[in-house]
């Protein structure tokens, strides 16, 4: 019989990427609200994985005891005082009397001296309420699964949709595989296998195959009898650590063996399509520009390499320089400089201003680059996105202007937002259908979200810390040997 209990509830999402110099303190957060304790509640929640799992929990007559709510998508590493806080903020309310503990967590996260964030969380809440507590977790489907989130967690489940549109259906299966084990219905057991391999983001897209059906293999082995949960893991590539990999993991009632088998089939298909996640068209940006130009307009250019949506800054200014000569077509783009944004602000509106952009050096992706132009605006800045990846959530370009540079637009930004969907560009008080080309910054989203202004698009192969040539990274620390970097992997 479904009994009260008090089931512990929380969510830390960070997507790290280690390969950009910043760190994020706890205003990442911010923007899409950080809530501790008593502050969190289920209204006003977007529908996401918590607020589904809440309502699973309560369903089945539970009272969620909330934690905190840290949400930023993705960004550079924390520093260690915002990892302490976030992790202290989840931790403290642990107790053994507690029925159970449900997280949403992200599981690619990083902070200033720690490579898993959420494996240390995990290990912690696991000392504090002891062995006998169920704890599940729900995940996003980029995740990297570590010895010590295993070691840790009754329960997984993971996205199975990229862009993210599942993330309901995650959490609502959490809850019930949760409230079925602190009811005594199950014994949940969870087995992964480690898949030594990488591939490029924009393979990973459930309207292409065999990215699609690798996906759809885990719903497919939901059907065995035994089988509670099973995902598949292909992992962000943008952090270099050591336990860097894609993955797949099972949980099944009481049954180990099943739970090892199950994961390790996932992850045979897998391997099988290395080679054509690995695929795909990247032109470099001069021919990805001209294709751009040469077809209907507005075509979007994804700049791959200064994804924010992948932790980059998005300072790039390399669509900028290939752009700078063709200024008598209408190229529409962003670029992150709050040092140039602010002069341009204080200048005014009609100023000719002669800026740089990015604090790069020569031959880096964010180049500084001088630019000459008028501001035609400074605008508020804030908005809602539209894409799928942050429906509900809003973000804001901070201190911002429009600048003109002939038929060119730039629009220059202090804080770092997400070019998933047109509304930047709307925020800076633009029609993204007079465009020519706009620029997205993403690998994958960003074709959902412009779908309403064009479905004309092309992923340039550009560099910075969201590449979608891994080669063009320098990793340091991920294991050896792994596809596709060495020849001699096994698996």
């Amino acid at each position: 019989m479904t009994g009260p209990g008090r089931v512990a509830v929380g969510q830390f999402l960070l997507e790290a990427n280690t390969f950009t110099p910043l760190r994020s303190e706890l205003d990442i957060f911010a923007a899409a609200g950080l809530l501790e304790g008593p502050g969190l509640v289920r209204e006003g929640l977007p529908d996401d994985e918590l607020a589904a799992a809440w309502d699973g929990l309560v369903a089945r007559g539970f009272t969620p005891v909330p934690t905190v709510r840290a949400w930023a998508g993705a960004g550079p590493p924390l520093t260690a005082a915002a990892f302490e806080q976030i992790m202290s903020a989840i931790v403290e309310p642990m107790e053994p009397t507690l029925a159970g503990v449900l997280l949403s967590l992200h599981g690619a996260s990083a902070a200033e001296g720690v490579d898993d964030p959420e494996g240390v969380i995990l290990e912690e809440v696991r000392r504090r309420i002891g062995g006998g507590v169920p704890m599940a977790v729900t995940l996003d489907c980029h995740a990297g699964l570590t010895a010590r989130m295993l070691e840790n967690v009754d329960i997984i489940t993971g996205y199975r949709t990229v862009p993210h549109v599942d993330l309901a259906r995650t959490g609502a299966q959490a809850a019930q595989l949760l409230c079925d084990a602190i009811d005594g219905l199950i014994r949940p057991v969870v087995r992964h296998a480690a898949i030594p391999m990488l591939a490029p983001a924009d393979r990973q897209n459930n309207d292409l195959e065999p990215f699609r059906s690798l996906m759809g293999g885990c719903t497919v082995a939901e059907q065995h009898p035994g089988v509670l949960a099973t995902a598949f893991f292909p992992s962000h590539p943008w952090r270099d650590v050591p336990e860097l990999g894609w993955s797949t993991c099972c949980t099944t009632d009481g049954d180990p063996e099943l739970a090892a088998e199950t994961a390790s089939s996932l992850a045979v298909a897998v391997w099988a399509a290395r080679e054509e996640m690995i695929g795909g068209r990247r032109p470099p940006l001069d021919k990805a520009l001209t294709e751009a130009l040469d077809g209907t307009a507005p075509f979007v250019v994804a700049d791959a390499g200064d994804s924010p949506s992948g932790g980059s800054p998005g300072d790039s200014t390399e669509l900028l320089r290939t752009a700078d000569r063709m200024k008598d077509r209408a190229i529409w783009l962003t670029v992150r400089d709050p040092e140039a944004a602010e002069a341009a602000a204080a200048a005014g509106v009609g100023a000719t201003v002669n800026v740089s952009l990015g604090r790069g050096g020569a031959g880096e992706y964010n180049q500084t680059t001088r630019l000459e132009a008028e501001v035609l605006a400074i605008p508020e800045g804030s908005f809602a996105y539209t894409g799928s990846l942050a429906m509900g959530k809003t973000g804001d370009l901070g201190v911002a202007v429009l600048l003109a540079a002939g038929k060119m637009r730039v629009v220059v930004h202090s804080q770092t937002v997400m070019v998933i969907d047109p509304a930047p560009y709307v925020a800076a008080g633009l029609d993204p259908a007079q465009a020519e080309v706009l620029q997205a910054k993403s690998h994958v989203s960003y074709r959902e979200g412009f779908a309403p202004i064009t479905t004309r698009s092309v992923v340039a192969n550009t560099g910075g810390p969201t590449a979608a040539d891994l080669g063009l990274l320098e990793y340091r620390r991920r294991p050896v040997p792994m596809f596709p970097f060495e020849s001699d992997v096994r698996f």
